[in-house]
């Protein structure tokens, strides 16, 4: 595991500690979350299992549960109101990344959780593309999480990983002789009735080859599932209207904070994204993979303003979950 990213957590006046995906085996390397800081086994932390517990003299910044989910509007940095009562943290910028470390282990545990789809029959066209070495035209159309909101290389931060758009071309340009032209037709705060509406401008002109639409986590505040879908077909007829030959990977956001608003209706837009599957139509799941981290990872390990965007961490999952879709 390289980097995997937690933010330690008081409970109850005990030391703060989070928690790994998987029990390492041997030594681990914690950094701090821009990698220009290294903290030391035994004296800054101490490894149980999957737990980091924090020293009582560690450098290695902290928060409290309180902190996270405070019972004042008023408290720093930021507060939403949360659907459950009381308040979430929140807030863009440095707050969060600034308090999480980076975690680099072996381990011998086995991946109990979903495993990306290959996408084996599916996307044929693409894939023939860069296996042969032939142009091809890649867009992405979406919301914030799409644009890159939060990962540290958009912000101009180390350790500049940029969003997973970007991050997914330099996959792809690494292992193929195809010259790849990337166009992000994303802007933060979108819903996919703006892609629908924008589609025709936007999107369709380009004759891409490949198209990602990355809505959904604005849509599911609000949008009913049928609206959801019939937005998403509606904005693939468009703009294969204007290339026949478009392939489509729909991408499944990760999830919200379960403390900030409802999971429905947006945990009802997987399974319905599913059913558009087809050849030319693959679905890139980055919910489900979110949802079992949270089975042992807090939301803030993973997010970049507690509330609704990922961290490094998470881009480079997103990244990887559509990448597994491109491979033989």
């Amino acid at each position: 595991m390289i980097w995997e990213t937690v933010l330690p957590i008081s409970v109850d006046g005990k030391a703060p500690e989070g928690s790994l995906l998987f029990d390492p085996v041997g030594e681990i390397t914690v950094r701090g979350y821009a990698l220009d800081k290294t903290y030391q086994s035994g004296t800054d932390f101490i490894l149980d299992g999957k737990t980091i517990r924090l020293t009582e003299k560690s450098p290695i910044p902290s928060l409290t549960y309180k902190q996270l989910y405070p019972d004042s509007a008023d408290a720093p940095p930021k507060t939403f109101k949360s659907w459950k009562g009381g308040y979430i943290a929140f807030t863009e910028g440095n707050y969060w990344n600034d308090r999480q470390i980076a975690v680099t282990y072996e381990h011998a545990g086995k991946w109990g959780g979903p495993v990306p789809s290959t996408g084996k029959k599916q996307l044929l066209k693409t894939k023939k593309a860069l296996r042969s070495g032939e142009p091809l035209k890649i867009l992405l159309l979406g919301d914030s999480i799409s644009t890159g909101a939060s990962a540290s290389g958009k912000a101009g931060k180390p350790p500049f990983v940029p969003g997973y758009g970007d991050l997914l071309m330099t996959y792809l340009r690494s292992g193929s002789q195809s010259e790849i032209t990337f166009v992000n037709a994303s802007l933060g705060g979108m819903v996919s009735s703006w892609g629908l509406s924008v589609a025709p401008y936007y999107a369709a002109p380009e004759k891409a080859d490949l198209c990602l639409l990355g809505f959904g986590m604005n849509d599911g505040a609000r949008v009913p599932v049928e609206q959801y879908i019939a937005n998403t077909k509606k904005t693939m007829e468009l703009i294969k209207a204007q290339n026949p030959d478009v392939e489509f990977i729909l991408i499944a956001s990760f999830q919200p904070n379960e403390n900030w608003r409802s999971l429905s209706p947006m945990d009802g837009y997987l399974p319905a994204l599913k059913q558009l599957e087809s050849e030319s139509v693959a679905v890139a799941d980055v919910w489900s993979m979110h949802e079992y981290f949270l089975k042992t990872k807090r939301y803030c390990d993973m997010t970049g303003n507690h509330v609704n965007h990922p961290n490094d961490f998470m881009v480079r999952v997103y990244a990887q979950v559509i990448a597994a879709l491109l491979g033989e």
